[in-house]
């Protein structure tokens, strides 16, 4: 699974559940590792407040890897509700 792919469901779920006055800014994705920065824009300059990183091991199948990034992903977004 493409490292693009994963950090695409990332955002929509994320999105999904931030505040109103939170923004998902500075997204970066390279081969194998992607990260998401949440930022408080409730005055400005925008305050990073949380950052969802994640990183496909070459070791694992396509099943594990889905597997770790769901659980990875669910632990990130239960902080926001």
């Amino acid at each position: 699974m493409k490292a693009a792919t994963l950090m695409d469901l990332a955002i929509n779920r994320i999105r999904q559940y931030l505040p109103e006055d939170h923004e998902i800014d500075d997204i970066n994705c390279e081969d194998n590792i992607f990260q998401i920065c949440v930022f408080d824009v409730a005055k400005f300059p925008g305050r990073l407040v949380d950052r969802f990183r994640f990183e496909i091991r070459a070791s694992e199948t396509e099943l594990e890897t889905y597997d770790r990034f769901n659980d990875t992903l669910c632990k990130f977004v239960e902080s926001w509700r």
